[in-house]
């Protein structure tokens, strides 16, 4: 558990936050948003302290804790605590405000903390009103339902910061409707139609109310005791409405201003409130009858025009006009008693007020007519009274103050060229909850890739070395990037392939030729064979040649001694050159032959 929670326990004169100090709860007990709380304990200690000490654990403890404590009964002392610990059921879990942020959604059932400087906006943006019945704590700024006033049921409401509530009327079925609810510092109500605020537990105000721009009026209710008013409510901007507050009793003020008509008090009730108006217009009516100890402190009476401040009391009979009004202003005192048809009342209305000034008579009221006294003098320049003048800034608007719900960006788009097509990046933001629960802004990249449909194949005709080729062209798919759009890195893309088709081909058939070299003829034999010349088939030609060549030389040779025959026949195959010589005893004879190719010679 949270040291400081601990010391400042430790060190209260509460005696059952000791049961906090001593670690008597459940191992498992929860303090989750406990730190922001532990004001509600030291803001209500000497009070109800033990009230508010049941209220402060238990709200932070799992509905089996609960019961635990329950059954260890460590609230035992009162039977108001003992009664909060019996009556409690499970709790929603805890929304905590760490930033400024805004909600679209129509319906909040966590219970709301927000942090020290941080804001939080509630809104509606479609036609159903904005609902909300967890508990609120606020230490920031809160912002409810000024999109489209909405519904409160909250279990208790904790302003330490500056809080808006814009809620709807009686036809939204229930409008403000709170157990406890505790402002210490700024709290505005504006809302629709006639706006009811009901608070059975426990209504305290030790800040600023401001009651703003209520369509037909509002009406305060607290406990029986009463509200407790140590601090400032105003009324502003409420032109032919009126408001009315029930039993209240503290040091605070209640202010008339701006033109708000028709404040009602019921004076049978507690009462000790100081009323102080600002207003050109105060037409204040009190019930009809009043309590002994019920006087209102009637301030800023003479600030009204003349004949626009109206005092009006008694119940209405639009049948029997008022009778019998007397009155009697206390100049010592400032004290001002009105009787009507038998019935007095007294105020406390400040001195200096010229008794011979005041008229009595029967004024329209809201709902008839009333006995009334005006005061027909001059302005006393009366001074604003004590207890209106807190430090708390109170010239706020939700319009200054509240987290505006920021529009989202427009989707961006960019293009890429895709074959004779185009490829759409397009980049939108949305909305969400984020891991803390609160919303945040994301983006989300879509692309739009055309369906890419392979062209058919197609032959085409070139020319390789003097030869007229067909080609045919075909294609596939492969995957690549995209430039300028380094997320499409996986898009389909062509492959080209081109496939050389032969042309019809044959191996001519052999043939024979005959040549003349040297004077002599030789035959040869072409014949062909396949070759490959890149990669196309070609022809390749062999030459054998066949020159049969007979060399005989023969001389005759007349001698005294008889006639010499000489021959020789030569034989050899391939490319020869050869040259022989023969001699006899008389004679020298030279033969050369040759021949070229593959020479079969032979006689």
């Amino acid at each position: 558990m949270d040291s400081t929670i601990l010391n400042r326990a430790r060190g209260s004169t509460c005696p059952e936050l000791a049961i906090i100090s001593q670690n008597k709860l459940p191992p498992t007990f929860n303090h989750f948003c406990i730190s922001t709380r532990y004001k509600e304990i030291e803001a209500t200690t000497g009070r109800r302290c033990n009230y508010f000490l049941g209220y402060f654990i238990l709200g932070y403890l799992a509905q089996a804790e609960k019961q635990v404590l329950k059954e260890k009964m460590l609230f035992q002392r009162t039977a108001e605590a003992t009664l909060v610990v019996s009556s409690l059921i499970g709790l929603t879990s805890c929304l905590e405000i760490t930033r400024n942020v805004t909600f679209n959604d129509e319906t909040i059932n966590e219970n709301v903390v927000v942090d020290a400087g941080k804001g939080v906006s509630f809104l509606s943006t479609t036609a159903i009103p904005i609902s909300m019945d967890g508990d609120i704590t606020n230490n920031g700024v809160f912002c409810f339902g000024f999109t489209n006033h909405g519904k409160l049921t909250s279990s208790d409401i904790m302003n330490y910061g500056q809080m808006f509530l814009g809620v709807g009327g009686s036809a939204d079925g229930g409008v403000l409707n709170v157990g406890d609810l505790y402002n210490y510092n700024y709290l505005s109500f504006t809302g629709s139609d006639y706006l009811t605020l009901v608070a059975t537990g426990n209504f305290v105000n030790e800040g600023y109310i401001d009651i703003t721009a209520v369509t037909n009026g509002i009406s305060l209710t607290g406990p029986t005791g009463g509200i407790i008013n140590n601090g400032v409510i105003t009324a502003t901007n409420m032109a032919q409405s009126d408001y009315k507050i029930n039993a209240i009793v503290g040091t605070g003020c209640i202010v008339n201003s701006g033109f708000s008509q028709w404040p009602e008090f019921d004076l049978s009730q507690p009462f000790n409130q100081t009323i102080y108006n600002e207003s050109p217009v105060m037409w204040a009516y009190f019930g009809a009858t009043q309590s002994p100890n019920s006087i209102p402190v009637i301030r800023g009476l003479s600030s009204a025009s003349k004949g626009s401040a109206q005092l009006l009391i008694g119940s209405v009979n639009p049948v029997i006009y008022p009778q019998n009004l007397i009155y009697k202003y206390d100049t010592a005192t400032g004290r001002l008693n009105f009787t009507a048809n038998g019935r007095s009342f007294l105020f406390d209305i400040g001195l200096g007020f010229d008794p011979t000034q005041f008229s009595t008579g029967g004024c329209q009221g809201k709902a008839g007519t009333y006995a009334c006294i005006t005061y027909e003098g001059a302005s006393l320049n009366e001074k604003i009274p004590s207890n209106f003048q807190i430090n708390i800034q109170s010239d706020l608007t939700y319009e200054t103050v509240c987290p505006a719900a920021t529009p989202l960006p427009p989707p961006i788009t960019s293009t890429a060229p895709y074959y004779s097509e185009t490829i759409e990046e397009i980049i939108s933001y949305s909305s969400f909850l984020d891991s803390d629960g609160l919303p945040t802004t994301t983006s989300t990249t879509t692309h739009v890739v055309p369906t890419l449909v392979l062209p058919p194949p197609y032959l085409t005709t070139t020319t390789k070395s003097a030869t007229t080729v067909s080609e045919l062209v075909s294609y596939s798919f492969t995957h690549g990037a995209i430039s300028g759009m380094p997320a499409l890195s996986d898009v389909p893309m062509y492959i080209t392939t081109t496939s050389t088709i032969p042309a019809g081909f044959s191996i001519p058939p052999p043939y024979t030729t005959t040549v003349i070299t040297d004077s002599m003829a030789v035959s040869e034999l072409v014949s062909f064979y396949s070759t490959d010349s890149d990669s196309t088939p070609m022809t390749g030609t062999t030459t054998i040649t066949f020159p049969q060549t007979r060399n005989v030389t023969t001389t005759v040779t007349e001698y005294l001694m008889g006639t010499t025959h000489l021959s020789k026949v030569f034989t050899s195959t391939g490319t020869w050159q050869s040259t022989s010589t023969y001699s006899t005893t008389v004679e020298t004879y030279v033969i050369r032959t040759e021949s070229t190719g593959v020479v079969t010679s032979q006689i």
